[in-house]
């Protein structure tokens, strides 16, 4: 209480780290009542965020060795003789602890994979990536638009970059259909002929995989958690067994 006026402080608390954001225009708005002492305490803020930092995440754990292509023989036994050169020339280490050990076996085994095998690289199948080839192709056509950016007031230039557009446009767009076609012509005849695997990878290519989200749950004294299908189940039916004979 302010000693001569006998009114109360009107205070805005504020931490320490966050006085820069505050503003000092305070502002006290009293009320239209005049017979009580109510007041609205107004003061500007003006927040500083931090922006979060990106997440770095790590790539080179996330490679998928491409073994398909040791179905091809001659792969394959490229393979096992620079597998089995790597190894042979591998020297048994000084020390010998299971940490040393694993580490040599992992180096020369990952060597000659990544030479020969190779990692497999994300690929979603769709029209767009299954024709990636002729797109750069038509991509790769760029020197009429340097030439645009390098005359822009030069109408010719301009002419032949809006025609090369108007070109990839309808090229990506025959692409487009092409490959619905093909795929409704395919999922039609995996349908008429009861190729009910084909059919699904079709229904798959076109909505992608499905996401199962299967919630756990818990056993009846609480002590275990049940994640697979055929205890969740019986877990269900011996919770409504009890709860309907209860009576």
């Amino acid at each position: 209480m302010y000693p001569r006026s006998k009114h109360w402080h009107l205070c805005v608390l504020e931490r320490q780290r966050d006085q820069s954001s505050v503003h000092k225009h305070t502002r006290v708005m009293p009320s239209a009542e005049c017979h009580n002492n109510h007041r609205l305490v107004c003061c500007k803020l003006k927040p500083h965020f931090k922006p979060k930092s990106a997440k770095k995440t790590g790539t080179a754990n996330n490679k998928k060795i491409k073994t398909s292509d040791l179905q091809i023989n001659e792969v394959k036994v490229n393979f096992q003789a620079g597998l089995q050169a790597k190894l042979d020339k591998s020297n048994r280490p000084s020390d010998p602890s299971s940490e040393i050990l694993w580490e040599q076996l992992k180096t020369a085994i990952l060597q000659p994979t990544a030479e020969i095998l190779g990692f497999t690289k994300k690929k979603d199948k769709d029209w767009f990536d299954e024709n990636d080839v002729l797109i750069q192709k038509l991509l790769k056509k760029r020197s009429v638009h340097q030439a645009h950016l390098a005359q822009p007031t030069c109408l010719e230039k301009k002419a032949a970059f809006g025609q090369a557009c108007s070109l990839l446009q309808r090229k990506l767009r025959e692409v487009q259909i092409e490959w619905w076609t093909s795929l409704a012509r395919r999922t039609q005849l995996c349908a008429d002929s009861g190729d009910y695997r084909g059919f699904y990878e079709a229904l798959k290519a076109v909505y992608g995989p499905a996401h199962q989200v299967r919630s756990p749950l818990g056993s009846s004294d609480g002590l275990a958690l049940l994640t697979d299908t055929a205890s969740i189940l019986n877990r269900w039916s011996e919770y409504f067994q009890a709860l309907f004979s209860a009576n």
